[in-house]
């Protein structure tokens, strides 16, 4: 009887108003692991990658906890869509040699990787990765905690890190409103 009502507990501490706290983080069709990078190149592709150290998904989190109410945010697509690409990288040989120091040909023997390439209307990313469907379509979702940008272009890479079991025969990617609006 103390295992169920621990277990009833331990389910009740995972919600927030009956959401679950870690509603926003990114989901995949199927029981493979991944990983979403953020790298940011400026206002000009000509410099290096610089990646994003912080957990936005952990402080979107944290700001929802304390504002429920930016959770209704009316945020639709802002991205410029005609400037978004998908690569596949399967091997070393076919990575960019700007990345060649995140990752090693080991990495290859059981992953595989996902770039998108994008460019913002604003300095800051104002797009997260929502989910990965079983078709290989990456749904980004706008960024709730954004805190404001210069109304200058931006570049983006996104790096998802997939498990080699899991395959799309072709990947792309749909930018969508707030998923949460009633």
């Amino acid at each position: 009887m103390k295992i169920v009502i621990l277990c009833v507990l331990m389910a009740l501490a995972a919600y927030n108003n009956g959401e679950p706290y870690d509603f926003n983080l990114p989901t995949i069709e199927g029981p493979y692991d991944f990983q979403v990078r953020y790298f940011s190149w400026g206002f000009s592709r000509h410099r290096g990658p610089l990646e994003l150290a912080a957990d936005l998904y952990a402080e979107e989190r944290a700001l929802l906890e304390e504002h429920p109410e930016f959770r209704e945010l009316n945020r639709g697509p802002l991205v410029l869509h005609e400037d978004v690409s998908v690569e596949v990288v399967t091997s070393m040989d076919e990575l960019a040699e700007e990345w060649h120091t995140k990752y090693a040909e080991d990495f290859f023997e059981y992953k595989y990787l996902v770039m998108i390439h994008f460019m913002m209307g604003h300095s800051m990313l104002e797009y997260v990765v929502y989910r990965i469907e079983a078709d290989g379509t990456v749904v980004f979702r706008p960024l709730l905690h954004n805190l404001g940008a210069l109304t200058m272009p931006s570049y983006w890479t996104v790096i998802i890190e997939l498990d080699n079991h899991f395959q799309a025969e072709n990947f792309h990617a749909v930018f969508i409103s707030n998923p949460w609006i009633s």
